[in-house]
């Protein structure tokens, strides 16, 4: 009897742990594909998590990050708060990617929605050295190691933002659409671009020329200006008296040597006065976006080209200078905008045109002993 008695128990047990085992298997079964994901792949991932949870750890647990990023000067409990955001970043990235990627189908689709996941956080992982890069104390007398730093940065970026976008593009091609709302999806970017930089023209310009009728001006530059081009209409080059009394032709020379009033020249004819000069600069510093948008449209596409676009015209290095009377080095961020297309065009006779627009008085300046 106690033979008997045994043997069902042995067998109630086995078909306990049989559901066990086959979860356990199936779970096995469903991770099989990120065996194939190649090393670099889990590393790019875990890399760019860090670096997202190390961006905020550093804003939240560094209470000053000029002592960070000078001589990582930060307190244990900060340290340790920081290294824990890192890894909550670093694991959140891989859990994430590895979720969304495990809802395709075989080995090689799964490999293919992580390569893609690590386009689009690797430009994110760069976060963790913006803190660094704007924490100006730090780099207080190693400023070309500043501009070495930013410029490894930017290279980065734009290495890391082109092939995300990229991959983003080609997202964007599978759902198309195949009828005639093509052809707007095709020319929305091109006149998009136009009403933003005419809106920019147009509001900016309206705004510098009431900042000049408040009598906002800060120096002489815009009566010199003025001076120096009404002159130049009426036959009497680089002559501005204004500037230190001269009433001699060519005495501006040795102050204002702006060889590019005369291809502004025709514009400031149709009403001569500082209203058109500032019209003027606030054109070319709009239209300034169009060469970038060119730059960036063979790069990342039109959407991404008009995002380029708009944000360079958001910056405040390319807003403020408007306001600061008239100056030719924004004008020039025109032309250079321009010589760099050209360069990209592989086109050395518009090259050579432009750089001879960009002959100005930052160049050439003359001063007597």
């Amino acid at each position: 009897m106690s033979d008997a008695s045994e043997k069902p128990r042995a067998d109630v047990g086995e078909d306990e742990t049989r559901p066990a085992a086959a979860s356990v298997t199936n779970g096995l079964k469903l991770l099989e594909p990120l065996a194939d994901v190649s090393a670099g792949t889990w590393l790019g991932l875990l890399l760019a998590g860090a670096g997202v949870g190390l961006f905020v750890g550093q804003c939240a647990f560094a209470p000053s990050l000029a002592l960070f990023a000078a001589d990582n000067g930060v307190a244990r409990e900060s340290r340790l708060g920081m290294l824990l955001f890192s890894g909550m970043g670093a694991v959140l990235a891989l859990g994430i990617s590895s979720a969304w990627a495990l809802r395709k189908n075989g080995p090689t689709a799964v490999a293919t929605c992580l390569a893609q996941a690590l386009r689009l956080l690797a430009p994110l992982g760069l976060s963790a050295l913006i803190p660094g890069l704007f924490s100006r104390s730090a780099w207080k007398d190693r400023e070309l190691w500043l501009l070495a730093a930013v410029l490894g940065f930017a290279l980065l970026f734009e290495r890391f933002v082109r092939s995300a976008l990229l991959g983003l593009s080609g997202t964007q091609q599978r759902w198309a659409p195949k009828d005639s709302r093509a052809t707007l999806v095709r020319f929305a970017p091109p006149v998009l671009l136009a009403i933003l930089v005419g809106y920019y023209c147009v509001y900016v310009s309206h705004l510098t020329i009431v900042n000049h009728h408040k009598l906002a001006t800060s120096n002489a530059d815009m009566a010199e200006f003025d001076s120096l081009f009404f002159n130049a209409l009426h036959g009497h080059p680089f002559r501005s008296p204004v500037i230190e009394g001269d009433l001699e032709d060519w005495t501006a020379l040795k102050v204002h040597a702006e060889f590019g009033l005369y291809f502004l020249l025709p514009f400031y004819a149709l009403k001569p006065g500082p209203e058109t000069l500032l019209q003027i600069q606030a054109a070319l510093v709009g239209l300034s976006a169009v060469p970038f948008y060119q730059l960036a449209r063979r790069r990342v596409g039109d959407w991404g080209a008009l995002i380029v676009a708009f944000a360079f015209l958001q910056t405040r290095a390319v807003q403020r200078p408007n306001f600061y009377e008239l100056h030719f080095t924004p004008l020039g961020m025109f032309f250079v905008a321009w010589l760099f297309v050209c360069l990209d065009w592989c086109a050395v006779a518009c090259t050579m045109v432009v750089t001879t627009c960009l002959l100005h008085g930052g160049v050439a300046r003359i001063r007597p002993r």
